[in-house]
C-alpha cells in the first residue's frame, strides 16, 4: 500500500483500544513485522494512558518520516 497522507492522532478517537487499532493499522500499511508492531502495542500499555500516547505518536512520526509525509491540519480526519 502506498501511504500518502500523514498518520496522526489528532481528531481520533481517544480510546485506547481504538488507537491501539489505528497504530497497528498504520505499522501494516508500514509494512511493519507483526512482531515489531506486537512490541510497540506491547510498550505502549506497559504505564498509564500518557505513555500510550508518546509511544503511538512516537512511532507515527517514524512512520511519517520514513515515508516523507508531514501533517497537514486540513488533512484531519
Amino acid at each position: 500500500m502506498r501511504i500518502t497522507k500523514a498518520y496522526t492522532l489528532a481528531g481520533q478517537d481517544g480510546n485506547a483500544f481504538n488507537l491501539l487499532a489505528y497504530t497497528t493499522r498504520a505499522m501494516n500499511n508500514a509494512n511493519r513485522s507483526r512482531v515489531y508492531s506486537d512490541e510497540v502495542c506491547k510498550r505502549a500499555r506497559s504505564s498509564d494512558y500518557e505513555n500510550l500516547i508518546a509511544v503511538l505518536e512516537t512511532e507515527l512520526m517514524k512512520i511519517n518520516e520514513e515515508f516523507g509525509l508531514e501533517f497537514d491540519e486540513e488533512d484531519d480526519d
